[in-house]
Formats: structure tokens, sequence, C-alpha cells
């Protein structure tokens, strides 16, 4: 016949030690329970807002990058400063172009980045697609030079948000060439900044 064991119980003196002990390392139940919600909750709170924060960073136009000022060399010499944009994407077309200016007219060249035929909104676009191209013109009042991105150049036109009403991004271009020669333009990239699209 086995017989069971019951487990003796402790002695009142060791019933009054065991709380004393625990309590000197450390260890023991309160009763109270134990509410982790706060840290949980702040814990999602925090990587909300840290989603919340990045997606700003990544879905807003950014600040207004103007004004700049390109440097021109090659056959023509020059210090280009421009601060006036302007944007032309209509819905449902294919196309994209950003301008920039120089308001206070100290020069009447006009920088065009264009997309035409092939655009389907936020993205990079390059020579080898189609018509991405990118040109510096002189308008009315200027000695007519003008410059373009052809044969041999590459253009790289990173559109990084494109809204209903706003677009952002940059263009890099290895170089420009025109009828008499061929210029350089630092710095790169330069920012396509649209604060309203028409």
């Amino acid at each position: 016949m086995v017989r069971s064991r019951i487990p003796a119980l402790p002695s009142p003196a060791a019933t009054l030690l065991l709380p004393a002990l625990f309590g000197a390392f450390g260890v023991g139940c309160t009763g109270a329970k134990v509410d982790d919600s706060a840290s949980s909750s702040g814990d999602a709170d925090a990587d909300t807002d840290a989603d919340t924060d990045t997606d700003s960073a990544v879905d807003t136009l950014p600040p207004d990058p103007s004004p700049f000022t390109l440097t021109i060399s090659g056959h023509y010499d020059a210090q280009l400063t421009f601060d006036q944009p302007s944007c032309q994407a209509l819905d449902g077309a294919p196309n994209f172009r950003a301008f920039w200016r120089n308001a206070a007219r100290e020069h009447v060249f006009v920088l065009v980045a264009d997309i035409l035929g092939v655009y389907a909104g936020p993205g990079t676009y390059d020579e080898t697609m189609g018509h991405v191209t990118v040109k510096l013109q002189e308008e009315a009042g200027g000695s007519l030079e003008y410059f373009y991105t052809g044969e041999g150049d590459t253009v790289l036109i990173n559109l990084e948000g494109v809204t209903e009403t706003e677009a952002w991004g940059d263009i890099t271009v290895s170089g420009m060439q025109g009828d008499a020669g061929t210029i350089s333009i630092t710095p790169q990239p330069i920012p396509i900044w649209c604060p309203a699209l028409d």
C-alpha cells in the first residue's frame, strides 16, 4: 500500500519569519495588481508618434529652399540666383513641368524640368524613359542663351512627393549643351519645390 505524503505546514514562527526574509531580499507578494497598461500605452503612443513624425517628413512639403544660387561654367559663366518657383501638372495628363525664375529679374534665365508623356505621379524619372529633360534659357530681355540636356547627358528627376496642390523633389544633370558649347551646373541636386500646382 502506497502512503501519500502530506507536506508539513510551517510552524507559526516560520510563518512570521518568511515575509521578513522575502522582504529583505526584495521578493514578495504585496497583493497589489501590477498595471502595465500605462507603460504599454506609453510605448504604443511613442511608436505612433515616431511613425507620424516619419510620415510627416515624407508626406508634406519641405521648407522653401530658395533663394539658392547655381554656378554655371563652361561656354557660359554666371552665378544665377533663383527664388520663384512655378509648376504645372494637369489632372489626368502624363506631364509635369517645374520652373525656377528670379523674382527681382536680376537675370532673365528660367530653369525648367520637364517630364512629358511619361509622368505618373511621385517617383524617379530619367532620360531613358522618354522626354525627361532640363533646360536653362533666357526669356525676353536677355541675349537668348539656351542650354538643354540632350544626347550624352544624364538627367534624374526625383519627385519625392506630389499632392493635389504641391510637389517637391530634386534634379540632377550631368551637364547641358547649346549651339555654341556646353555648360556644367553646381551645386546639385537642384531642388524642386512647388507650393502650388497650376
